[in-house]
């Protein structure tokens, strides 16, 4: 997930080239993330910057095992995360927002 200059991953590749550039990284465990047919999906499919101070979860991003961390990292960002329903967080490969 890549909100502002900040960036939420589950890969240690790209936590370690993107803080070569100066983003804020949040390395997180992918476990608990849904992905139909596979084991695990991934947070940016499931966690989404639609404004700029709000991000989106598919799902309750307090199912996430490290739902805590995340809450703070987004909150002392200065963003909130409104989450789209019950159900575990679901990766759904992200949404495109357009700003019209």
């Amino acid at each position: 997930a890549v909100f502002d200059n900040n960036v939420i991953t589950a890969d240690r590749g790209i936590a370690s080239a993107v803080a070569e550039y100066g983003a804020d990284v949040l390395l997180v465990d992918p476990g608990t993330i849904v992905l139909e047919g596979y084991g695990y999906g991934f947070i940016g499919g499931a966690l989404v910057c639609v404004s700029d101070d709000t991000l989106v979860s598919f799902g309750d991003i307090r199912c996430h095992m490290q739902a805590e961390e995340v809450l703070s990292f987004v909150a002392d960002k200065g963003f909130k995360i409104v989450r789209s329903g019950d159900l575990p967080i679901c990766d759904h490969g992200g949404i495109l927002v357009l700003n019209v």
